[in-house]
């Protein structure tokens, strides 16, 4: 396994300072040393063997518990012995587990039918947790703590609004804020590597007569369709993702603009 290197990090969290392309730079090293033919055509990668295999994490599967008036956490990693509060369907009754370090959780309700793209997609998350923050929660910053003690936890937990997010329509605040978004973006650089997903997307656009390299959602109607739809969905195939996960890469790359944006890159063309 590749180690995890970053020369900056910040003072109080522990987090490191990355930008979205040096993380792309690392995933792709990443997958050259674990499965160079993910780097030579589209493919869903095996997420559970590379967790567990490539990465060393432990794997369990659990109810995991949340608050009635809170968002669901779908996946959580450990970085020291921890304590988790999981619901017992058998006995239907709230547990408290003993975790190990180093395990990631997922949520059972990720395996439920329709939910496989959203299962990869956690996992590789908390698959970037695990591999970038561990400074950072094994000096016992707390992000989530399941006792009200945020001080004292070691375990990261991870609910709906975390997972296939677009950061980059919201302001990045807090350290938290930071860690969500560096895992999310581990998560789509790992399941769509960028030399990849360039390549098969261009591919895609100058085949169906799109020479502009990008689609506008909001022109005509056949366009906004494929570029809200169609383009989402042979990604999605290609990789195993979900569409919410292919549409916000495809705007993160620029494959997908608004009628604003290409008003604007046009512009910039003729200028």
């Amino acid at each position: 396994m590749i180690k995890f290197q970053c020369n900056r990090f910040e003072s109080k969290s522990g987090n490191p300072i990355l930008s979205d392309a040096e993380i792309d730079v690392m995933a792709e090293d990443i997958l050259w040393d674990y499965k160079p033919s993910l780097l030579e055509k589209p493919g869903q990668i095996d997420y559970l063997h590379f967790l567990e295999y490539y990465l060393g994490a432990n794997i369990d599967y659990q109810y995991i518990y949340h608050d009635e008036d809170q968002n669901r956490i779908l996946g959580a990693t450990a970085f020291n012995s921890e304590f988790l509060k999981v619901f017992n369907r058998v006995d239907m009754k709230i547990d408290i587990i003993e975790v190990q370090p180093r395990t990631i959780i997922l949520d059972n309700s990720l395996f439920d039918k329709g939910s496989k793209a959203l299962a990869l997609y956690t996992g590789l998350h908390e698959g970037g947790h695990l591999w970038m923050h561990p400074k950072a929660f094994c000096q016992n910053v707390g992000q989530i703590n399941m006792f009200d003690e945020p001080q004292k936890s070691s375990v990261i937990c991870c609910r709906t609004q975390n997972i296939e997010s677009n950061s980059a329509r919201r302001t990045l605040k807090t350290p938290e804020d930071w860690r969500e978004h560096q895992a999310d973006y581990f998560a789509s650089a790992i399941a769509m590597p960028k030399s990849v997903f360039i390549k098969m997307v261009e591919q895609t656009l100058h085949y169906k007569g799109y020479r502009n390299n990008y689609v506008v959602y909001g022109g005509s109607l056949l366009e906004s369709w494929f570029a809200d739809q169609a383009l989402p969905r042979y990604v999605s195939d290609a990789f195993g993702v979900s569409r919410r996960a292919a549409s916000i890469k495809l705007r993160k790359f620029g494959y997908v603009v608004d009628k604003n944006q290409d008003r604007q890159l046009r512009m910039d063309s003729e200028s």
